[in-house]
């Protein structure tokens, strides 16, 4: 099936590619890239615009590095790589490799080409090269394994010739320069020029161009650089990043974007393009030093200045003489930051803004904001309805956004660093075709400070179709609001074992390119996931998911555990609680019922010898003549006691004192005179009658109200009989 496909594709570049008898210099090429161990990446198989054709394999350099998971053409998986579709139209590429990460290390690709089609019409293209660029895992391992960057030595159909870049000359502390040194384009030129500290370019071609070659130098010998090589141009935007790995890790990227025209039908001398360089070459405010030391890819600067500066004067140059330059803020100082902006407006009407944050102290030499954040920067920055070019990064401030002709506003997202600070946004409406439209997002810190991300917004005056049909979650998943095309921010909630989001977009334009990211490697929390849609023109429409994973774990003195085992502890904790309330309810309840019972229970009753007067069982105590008669005791009328006849002496009981008790031999028992004896008490102890018991109580304590009456009595009949003794006495004196 293969050698018939090779046999059509053979039989109809014959009569769709004209017939030369000269052969050309083509390329098969791969770019370079960096990745992450255990990561999978697609790489781009291009052709140069001579080579029609190619049939070869393509493997690793070193299988223990990378390796190649797969090879796809536009007609399918295998090795027969195509830059005309079977009709003789150009293919944007030829097809990709799958590639994985294996370890820490860098290497190359082989690419083994059997045999070639050129669109020269002839079979064969001697004049063939080969590149790959180099692909870096991880922080890169200890040096290079299977080949530098350098550039490839041509051969026919062999495998490039590696360049420099071997393993790098062991150190104790490895370089962080990521800068190029320079960068090199085969057709047209980089505007601004370049600068190691401007990351993003733009290069203007006509239609006339079909491919371009970039190719970049590293500041340091030992840095690695990805993406240069042949590019082949669609019409329109290409943009195109250069990655540069530093030796010890440290990253930075550079993007260039080169734009061929689109329409045929330009005017015949349409002059000069004006230039898009918003940046300055210089920066001075009157000898002061700034922080940091000027760079015309650094935006933003701070310095501090005593009380009695109140302004001062401020000399900025364009890069371009026909930039224009504006500088506000240097005069009127209060106490605190106050802010210079400088902004630059290129020949385009590029806008570009510096500022310098001048800190003026107080009358005593303090800076009242030393205390207060002066962080400025945004973490995120989102246009949704667009792209950012180049790629958004909180250090850089400039950015291009090519909008379709629909489009009268941003759809913006963004966050602050420091969330004390505030963000303004401004001229993000009425965009117009072929004018210059600037957005400007201001964020000023606590402190005062402001930072200013500038847009330049570039309207086409073409229909944008890049709108989503639907979009499905797997496993059930729900959106919220219900999906419409024209909204673009939803929310929806993953359960905590849930790492990757299965989310399936349909778009409405079958030419559009759907990309969905950040649905993989989930965390805790809040995940903003982004489905991005991009149409034939190349504009882009992003959709935004806000997912939240419900945490899988519990956090204990910092520590994380599983979700059921946090569940398990904290349900015995509770079962812990329940028990000892329950120990202490019943304890409080024993004591409840142990005061009851002693309530319930007879007083105690102090038993002392007891008296009555007359009988103890019988009731004959009589009063005569209005004296007691107790039983058989005798008291005559008061003529008798006042006859001096003595007085009879009181009968009483006889008693024993034993521990308080009257003598039982002396007082016979019966339960129902007024005498407490023992027996009474056992006896109602015995009947378990509290009724009893506290009659008998009450009879003990009348009988000592009756005790202290009785000595009264005595006390007073002593008194009485010594008075009369007495007057008897003093009758016999006389």
């Amino acid at each position: 099936m293969k050698n018939k496909i090779k046999i059509l594709l053979i039989g109809l570049l014959a009569f769709t590619i004209p017939n030369t008898v000269h052969g050309a210099v083509g390329t098969v090429s791969i770019s370079g890239t960096t990745m992450d161990v255990g990561e999978m990446q697609d790489l781009t198989i291009q052709l140069s615009a001579n080579v029609a054709s190619a049939d070869g394999t393509i493997t690793s350099n070193d299988p223990t590095c990378v390796s190649v998971e797969s090879v796809t053409s536009p007609y399918g998986n295998g090795n027969y790589f195509m830059n005309i579709d079977l009709n003789g139209n150009p293919i944007s590429t030829a097809g990709s490799v799958k590639i994985k990460g294996l370890k820490d290390c860098k290497t190359t690709l082989n690419i083994a080409v059997k045999s070639i089609g050129s669109t020269n019409g002839r079979d064969e293209d001697s004049n063939l090269v080969a590149t790959s660029g180099e692909i870096v895992v991880g922080n890169g391992g200890s040096g290079s394994s299977g080949g530098g960057g350098g550039e490839p030595s041509p051969g026919p159909g062999g495998d490039p010739s590696p360049g420099p870049g071997g393993d790098p000359t062991p150190s104790d502390s490895k370089s962080s320069d990521a800068n190029l040194k320079s960068i090199i384009v085969s057709k047209g030129s980089l505007s601004p020029e370049f600068d190691p500290s401007v990351t993003s370019y733009t290069v203007d071609l006509d239609e006339s161009a079909t491919a371009i070659t970039i190719g970049a130098t590293a500041n340091d010998s030992k840095a690695t650089v990805s993406g240069i090589g042949i590019k082949t141009l669609s019409k329109g935007p290409n943009t195109y990043t250069i990655k540069v790995t530093a030796e010890d890790g440290t990253r930075k990227e550079y993007t260039i974007t080169v734009n061929r025209g689109t329409s045929s039908g330009e005017e015949e001398n349409p002059g000069p393009k004006k230039s898009s360089d918003a940046s300055l070459s210089s920066l001075d405010v009157s000898g002061y030093t700034l922080s940091p030391r000027f760079s015309s890819g650094t935006t933003g600067y701070s310095m501090t200045v005593n009380n009695n500066i109140t302004g001062l004067d401020v000399t900025a140059i364009a890069k371009d003489p026909n930039a224009k330059v504006e500088v506000s803020g240097n005069t009127g100082w209060s106490v605190g930051v106050n802010n210079i902006r400088i902004k630059v407006t290129a020949e385009d009407g590029t806008v570009n803004t510096y500022i310098v944050a001048v800190t003026r102290k107080d009358k005593a030499g303090n800076n009242t904001t030393a205390k207060k954040s002066s962080d400025a920067t945004l973490s995120e920055l989102l246009v949704k309805n667009g792209e950012l070019n180049p790629k958004f990064s909180s250090k850089t401030t400039s950015y291009t956004v090519k909008v379709p002709n629909d489009v009268d506003k941003l759809d913006l997202s963004y966050v602050t660093n420091d969330s004390k600070a505030k963000v303004k946004v401004t001229g993000n409406e009425n965009f117009k075709v072929g004018e210059a439209n600037v957005v400007e997002v201001t964020v000023t810190a606590e402190d005062g400070t402001i930072k200013i991300y500038t847009i330049n917004v570039e309207k086409s005056d073409k229909e944008g179709n890049n709108k989503l049909k639907d979009i499905i979650i797997g496993g059930g998943g729900k959106l919220s609001p219900k999906f419409d095309p024209d909204v673009y921010e939803y929310k929806t909630e993953v359960d905590g074992d849930v790492d990757e989001l299965d989310i399936t977009a349909i778009a409405k334009n079958d030419k559009a390119k759907v990309e969905v990211i950040g649905n993989k490697k989930l965390k805790d929390g809040n995940n903003a996931v982004l489905v991005k849609v991009t149409d034939e023109n190349g504009f882009v429409q992003y959709y935004k998911i806000d997912v939240f994973k419900k945490a899988n774990t519990f956090s204990i003195f910092g520590l994380k555990i599983p979700k059921w085992l946090g569940y398990l502890l904290l349900g015995l904790l509770f079962l812990l609680i329940f028990f000892l309330l329950f120990l202490l309810f019943k304890k409080r309840r024993r004591k409840a019922a142990a005061t009851t019972v002693v309530q319930k229970e007879a007083p105690t009753i102090e038993f002392k010898p007891e008296f009555n007067f007359g009988s103890k069982n019988e009731d004959n105590d009589t009063v005569s003549g209005g004296v007691l008669s107790q039983g058989s005791g005798e008291i005559t009328s008061n003529e008798d006691y006042a006859s001096g006849r003595e007085l009879p002496p009181r009968r009483e009981p006889k008693r024993l004192e034993t521990r308080g008790y009257v003598d039982e031999e002396t007082i016979p028992y019966d339960p129902y005179d007024d005498i407490v004896t023992k027996d009474e008490i056992i006896d109602a102890i015995k009947e378990k009658d509290p009724e009893k018991l506290k009659i008998l109580y009450e009879q003990e304590m009348l009988n000592r109200k009756k005790e202290k009456l009785k000595a009264k009595e005595d006390a007073d009949d002593a008194d009485y009989e010594e008075v009369e003794r007495r007057r008897y006495h003093d009758e016999d004196d006389y």
